[in-house]
């Protein structure tokens, strides 16, 4: 998971860096470079790649099909079923996807 973690980083702050070549709304390039960035520090990861596979796969996103949005998809698809590991800021959602049902069956 910090690989792909590291991956995720460095794509957002390349698509961040590239921002003038998508031509993107400010919105997109805000909540793409935030969720990139939650995702990196491990905090709220499953939940920030979350948002950041729905907003590279929506149908509107101005990011295309370039190769730099696909490995961001794979590895934000990727990290939310997995997990962002143990070296992680806050990941509360461990602990909801992790508890059990108590009481009878």
């Amino acid at each position: 998971p910090l690989l792909l973690r590291l991956l995720i980083l460095a794509g957002g702050i390349a698509t961040l860096a590239a921002g003038g070549v998508y031509q993107t709304h400010p919105a997109w390039q805000l909540t793409q470079s935030a969720c990139c960035l939650l995702v990196g520090l491990g905090c709220l990861g499953r939940s920030a790649a979350l948002i950041l596979s729905l907003l590279l796969a929506s149908p509107q996103s101005p990011f295309g099909m370039s190769a730099a949005s696909m490995s961001l998809f794979v590895a934000a698809t990727t990290l939310m079923l997995t997990g962002t590991g143990v070296i992680s800021l806050w990941s509360p959602e461990e602990m909801i996807l992790s508890r059990r049902k108590r009481g009878k069956i």
